[in-house]
């Protein structure tokens, strides 16, 4: 182990740590006090109230738990976290709010439902509008097609091919405007 002085900070350094960097005890130290100071905000911040009072020789005292019974003189209470104006802090005002948010959230969540229905709705719509569309411009190109009856292929002839492209518009006057 070697001890390495870098003006008033002593490192220490192993001989198999060669190469290696290593963390400086300056570093470490900043960091823990950083951690206090943040618990220590933190915990000031939670303190419900404050207490001020003269005593009888004249000192102010601060504390978060009331004087003593006998000095009731300069007694001044302070609320560190104030409510919110017009907030109602009493149950049934707090029960009020609550259920007044559950109600929004609820038809929130309804109308999302439905958005999202109607979207899977005229998905489908499209995807069955394509459909009898790509069938009509495969009827429309005059080619020989056919279809399976009873496990065997049929062509259509020509009167079958026009009922059939008849009944496609009637779908798509019907079921697929625009």
């Amino acid at each position: 182990m070697a001890v390495i002085l870098s003006g008033k900070y002593v490192l220490y350094r192993d001989a198999r740590m060669a190469g290696k960097s290593t963390v400086s005890w300056r570093l470490v130290m900043r960091r823990v006090t950083l951690g206090l100071v943040l618990t220590l905000a933190a915990t000031a911040s939670l303190a419900a109230e404050v207490y001020t009072w003269k005593d009888k020789d004249g000192r102010t005292h601060y504390s978060d738990t009331p004087p003593p019974a006998g000095v009731a003189t300069g007694l001044k209470e302070q609320s560190v976290q104030q409510p919110l104006e017009g907030a109602g802090t009493s149950p049934k005002a707090l029960n009020e709010q609550m259920r007044s948010l559950n109600e929004r959230q609820a038809k929130r969540t309804e109308e999302a439902k439905k958005q999202d229905a109607q979207a899977q709705q005229q998905a489908a719509q499209k995807q069955y509008c394509d459909g009898i569309r790509n069938r009509m411009a495969q009827f429309e190109t005059g080619g020989r097609l056919s279809r399976m009856v009873d496990g065997e292929r049929v062509i259509y002839t020509d009167e079958e091919r026009a009922a059939e492209m008849a009944q496609m518009r009637g779908q798509l006057a019907k079921d697929c405007k625009g």
